[in-house]
């Protein structure tokens, strides 16, 4: 029997979503309601049970899987949150966050954490760093440039 999992607050990543591949994490980003492989279902392990569900259609007599409505929407959220910090910089700043995604920035980029919303957490000697969502989110910016 699975645990009942908390909500993510105020937009920070799903843990179920956290514990993804970032294959499937791009996947689920850019679109949270697409029908889900086997291979996808499969990778979310125990979490499945609680943020999977299913469609059987009769006439083709064939089962999908879809994140359930809760889970899409508590993706969705948390996604908006990020896209719209994102939305909120300058272009000069996203191209410096985009080169420094897998390392830090330092904390005065960021006009203070307060700034960013919870999208970058301060570490230790004044750096920022993104939060899960935020890298995953990075990622898909960065390719998408290129």
């Amino acid at each position: 029997m699975g645990t009942k999992k908390r909500p993510a607050r105020r937009g920070k990543a799903p843990q179920w979503f956290t514990r993804l591949g970032p294959d499937a994490q791009l996947a689920l980003l850019d679109d949270p309601y697409r029908e889900l492989t086997e291979p996808l279902v499969t990778a979310l392990g125990p979490d499945a049970e609680n943020v999977v569900g299913r469609v059987y259609t009769a006439h083709e007599r064939s089962t999908r899987y879809y994140l359930a409505p809760r889970a899409a929407v508590e993706l969705v959220s948390a996604r908006d949150r990020v896209r719209g910090w994102w939305g909120r910089l300058s272009p000069l700043h996203r191209v410096i966050v985009l080169n420094n995604r897998h390392g830090s920035l330092p904390a005065a980029l960021g006009g203070g954490v307060r700034a960013t919303g919870g999208i970058l957490r301060l570490r230790r000697k004044r750096r920022l760093t993104p939060t899960p969502m935020a890298e995953i989110f990075l990622e898909r910016e960065a390719r998408a440039r290129r």
